[in-house]
């Protein structure tokens, strides 16, 4: 895994859903001892990362989410501490299908715009949520608090203090980059980062992304919300449910 976390002590990651009672998820969740021995040794303020028990604060908040046998072939990293996720999210099929499902039941599919909807957040009232899917790469900048699901196959930069309350889904090149002060919040299901282009060594599993954050001010991601609503790797893999149904004559 490429990573680069922040240096700034006021940025901070929680793996606490929230729900009671709680369940423990890694902060950053990873699918290999040598990713989680590369994440743990790029975290320069451990303090900052936190989950409830088991995990806690500092590097035992990072872990791997796979339980079983590993498909990269690790041994070392088949009994996660934290919760655990589905093995599926390390094919590459699995998260190219999970694309095409949101793709067909998207409020927005095509490129970078400047001026898309990613729907409303205003304090704690989701207004006007939307799932949107990006073909490229997508810049988020500004002072905006946005809600839904997104989906980019590009590079995915964040400038100044973007927020997000929903699932975040960076599946193609597997690139995410974060930088800038200010005090943007990710709530809510957190990021799934899959590189599905340039497979590491596996065939059909996932290669390696690439995560960066760095400047100043609060900019956090949080795993439970407002709602009731807790976040869980889950949810990355769980299909589209059908709701209603209209037939226009």
């Amino acid at each position: 895994m490429n990573i680069d976390l922040p240096n700034g002590n006021a940025s901070s990651m929680s793996g606490d859903d929230g729900g009671s009672p709680p369940k423990c998820y890694a902060t950053i969740a990873i699918s290999t001892s040598t990713a989680k021995t590369t994440v743990q040794s790029a975290m320069s303020r451990p303090n900052n990362y936190s989950t409830c028990s088991p995990g806690g604060t500092g590097m035992a908040s990072v872990d791997n989410f796979i339980s079983g046998a590993n498909p990269y072939g690790d041994p070392a990293n088949n009994t996660p501490t934290l919760q655990t996720g589905p093995t599926a999210l390390t094919s590459v099929a699995y998260p190219n299908g999970l694309v095409a499902q949101i793709t067909a039941v998207a409020d927005y599919v095509g490129t970078d715009t400047g001026s898309i909807n990613l729907g409303t957040w205003s304090g704690s009232t989701c207004t006007s949520p939307k799932i949107v899917v990006i073909n490229g790469n997508f810049s988020m900048d500004g002072n905006t608090n946005r809600r839904g699901i997104l989906v980019v196959n590009g590079t995915l930069n964040m400038n100044g203090t973007p927020g997000y309350h929903g699932g975040m889904h960076v599946i193609g090149v597997g690139v995410v980059n974060r930088k800038g002060g200010g005090n943007g919040v990710i709530n809510c299901g957190g990021m799934l980062i899959a590189n599905t282009t340039s497979p590491a060594g596996f065939p059909g599993l996932v290669g390696t992304p690439t995560y960066s954050i760095n400047g100043g001010g609060n900019s956090s991601f949080l795993a439970s919300c407002s709602g009731g609503f807790t976040g869980s790797l889950l949810k990355f893999s769980r299909p589209l449910k059908r709701l209603s149904f209209q037939q226009v004559r």
